[in-house]
């Protein structure tokens, strides 16, 4: 994560609740992405799912989306 905390969602979007936060240094592995909004202003989002539980306490195989530009890839 990029940021010190996001919000991981029930859905592709901010419009969407969120099931908690993700914390810098926590985990997930993501399964597809999706464009959202109009072209100017069009975001990216993950459908992930936790490796581990994470800092703020979701449990480890939690789905749900996260905005691309704050995660962090590794191989």
């Amino acid at each position: 994560m990029t940021a010190s905390g996001v919000n991981f969602h029930t859905g592709p979007g901010p419009g969407y609740a969120a099931k908690g936060l993700l914390y810098k240094g926590d985990t997930f592995v993501a399964s597809c992405g999706v464009l959202k909004g109009p072209v100017e202003h069009r975001q990216a989002w993950m459908y992930a799912k936790l490796l581990h539980r994470s800092k703020s306490g979701l449990a480890a195989g939690t789905w749900g989306w996260v905005r691309d530009g704050f995660a962090v890839s590794k191989t």
